[in-house]
């Protein structure tokens, strides 16, 4: 395949080439024997030195110049693809290089003609004993509006990671795995709908202008995600004496989850977790499982006990009828809790449905069995829990039929800007 270089003063061209191009095929590249793709790449401010080119069968972009000394503080490329719901994933410092103080990015819905995106972020940097360290960071590009650091957390020491970059309607996720199939080492998530939509690619930035530009990428890709997203809502009642769950979903596409699967599951003690009826709805009850959403359950919900509250068993009732939710708490060390939905009515061959609403309130339980807060981990469930009391609606007939309902929290997310002068990139490129 082809690679493309952009020169400042045909930047401004990119808008008309991303009009035209319509949503096409996933795409991936392993730069292996060269590029796969046709790229196109980018840097700030010009200059002779800058490279992006596979070198041992993984994508450099460098430039052995600082900015100081007219080297380039800023690189990116992209493949002329656009997508709306995408996966960005890769690889970053494949070759494990203790020389790189330099961010290694995944772009989402960007929009090279303005310098704008979605980025997953790499910060890696050498400290004072010469250990590179790595911080993670979910953001925004968006020159037109004042940005901030709004998610930045520490991975500790760090070389090659495996980065995976989910942009779902207004739901950004982002996962640093240690490597492809490997173990998740850190989960960064918000809300943002400035983007609709864009081309994926790559992107570096020097962190010291008095170093020069080096990253490297391998096996980077980018594909659509299509799926339900699944609102979950724990609160008091209005008495506060019940709990009650709001879950709602709405899919054109099916079901997002982990696990499908029929299990014989136990009702469970509100308040202490152990089983108060063994098996009550049978031995395949139809369930779906998400996997590492956050830590929202307390102990009293012992792990893998496969316990739950469901209709009509221990003062548990479901509008409509038939649901049960299994809060299953992790108090190991990474504290992702699970969730499981299951429904005691669906026969285990039965599809489950696309989009739905139910209310299940649960008798004697409070939240002190919860932790309060929103959790995002898993990008196709949202879990809130609130101490806002429940006031239950007089409902319409048909209020509690399976509906395509959906809400996602708004959080204005920020592009972090360098502590040094990285305004004057910004202007040189626009």
């Amino acid at each position: 395949m082809t690679t493309k270089r952009i020169g400042i003063s045909g930047i401004c061209l990119l808008s008309l080439v991303l009009a035209c191009s319509p949503t096409r095929a996933n795409w991936i590249d392993t730069f292996d024997g060269g590029l796969d793709q046709t790229w196109y790449f980018g840097n700030s401010p010009a200059s002779s030195t800058f490279s992006a080119s596979t070198v041992g069968n993984v994508l450099r972009i460098e430039d052995p110049a600082p900015v100081f000394s007219g080297g380039s503080a800023f690189g990116f490329g992209y493949v002329n693809e656009t997508f709306s719901n995408v996966r960005v994933s890769g690889i970053v410092n494949p070759g494990d290089l203790t020389n790189v103080n330099s961010d290694h990015t995944l772009i989402a819905r960007a929009n090279p003609s303005v310098l704008s995106a979605y980025a997953l972020t790499l910060d890696y940097r050498n400290d004072a004993t010469g250990d590179l360290q790595g911080t993670v960071i979910l953001s925004r590009i968006d020159p037109s509006a004042v940005t901030n650091d709004l998610v930045i957390e520490s991975i500790g020491e760090s070389d090659s990671f495996y980065l995976e970059f989910d942009v779902f309607g207004s739901t950004l996720t982002g996962r640093v795995y240690d490597q492809p199939g490997g173990t998740l080492l850190k989960t960064v998530s918000a809300s943002d709908s400035a983007f609709a939509n864009g081309v994926s690619g790559v992107a570096a930035s020097a962190d010291f202008f008095d170093e020069p530009l080096l990253a490297e990428f391998d096996n980077v890709a980018s594909s659509v995600i299509s799926a339900a997203h699944f609102d979950v809502t724990i609160q008091p009642s209005a008495d506060s004496n019940d709990i009650v769950w709001t879950v709602k979903w709405d899919s054109l596409n099916g079901i997002p989850a982990d696990d499908f699967g029929s299990y014989a599951w136990d009702a469970m003690d509100p308040m202490t977790g152990d089983v108060v009826a063994t098996a009550p709805w049978g031995s395949a009850v139809k369930e779906l499982y998400f996997d590492d959403i956050g830590d929202p359950f307390g102990a009293a919900y012992s792990f893998g006990t496969s316990r739950g509250f469901g209709d009509a068993i221990g003062g548990v009732s479901s509008d409509p009828s038939g649901w049960g939710v299994g809060p299953d708490y992790d108090g190991g060390v990474s504290n992702n809790d699970d969730l499981f939905i299951f429904n005691t009515l669906l026969d285990s061959t039965a599809s489950f449905p696309t989009s739905g609403e139910f209310v299940l309130t649960v008798s004697g339980a409070n939240l002190s069995n919860y932790n309060l807060g929103t959790y995002t981990n898993n990008p196709f469930v949202t879990v809130t829990v609130t101490d806002t009391l429940y006031i239950a609606p007089v409902p319409e007939p048909s209020t509690f039929a399976l509906l395509g309902l959906g809400s996602l929290a708004l959080v204005v997310y920020g592009w972090r800007r360098k502590q040094h002068d990285s305004t004057c990139v910004g202007k040189s490129l626009s």
